[in-house]
C-alpha cells in the first residue's frame, strides 16, 4: 500500500495452508547468536517441541471472518498499514518486520526489528 493512501490498502494473497496442527502447549527455542550477523534479521526459529501429541486437521477458510466480512477485513487492513507506517517512522524510517496480534478490536505490536 503505497504510504500516501493508507486507508485504501489491496489485497496481494489470501491464507492457503490446506491443513494446521492442532493440540498446542509447545516449547519455542530460538537461536539468537545469527542476530549480530551483517544482513541477517533476527533470532528466527530453531526448534518447536510440541508438549501434547499434535493432530492434523484441514482448513476450511470459507467461514471466517476475513473471507466474507468486507468491513473487518477493511478495519483490519488499514490498521496493519497505518501500525506499519507509524513503526517505521518511529524506527528511523526504516522498512520493518512487524509482528503482532488483534484481539477484541486491538491492536498490539509484539516486536519490529529492521527489514534487511
Amino acid at each position: 500500500t503505497p504510504k500516501n493512501n493508507l486507508d485504501n490498502p489491496s489485497i496481494k494473497s489470501y491464507p492457503s495452508k490446506q491443513f494446521a496442527l492442532r493440540g498446542g502447549l509447545y516449547i519455542f527455542r530460538s537461536d539468537s547468536n545469527s542476530e549480530d550477523l551483517e544482513g541477517f534479521a533476527g533470532a528466527g526459529l530453531h526448534d518447536s517441541i510440541p508438549l501434547v501429541k499434535n493432530h492434523k486437521e484441514n482448513i476450511d477458510y470459507s467461514n471466517e471472518p476475513l473471507m466474507n466480512d468486507d468491513e473487518l477485513r477493511k478495519k483490519l487492513m488499514v490498521g496493519v498499514a497505518k501500525i506499519g507506517s507509524v513503526v517505521e517512522e518511529l524506527m528511523g524510517g526504516f522498512p520493518q518486520d512487524i509482528e503482532g496480534c488483534y484481539k477484541d478490536g486491538v491492536f498490539y505490536v509484539v516486536q519490529a526489528r529492521p527489514q534487511v
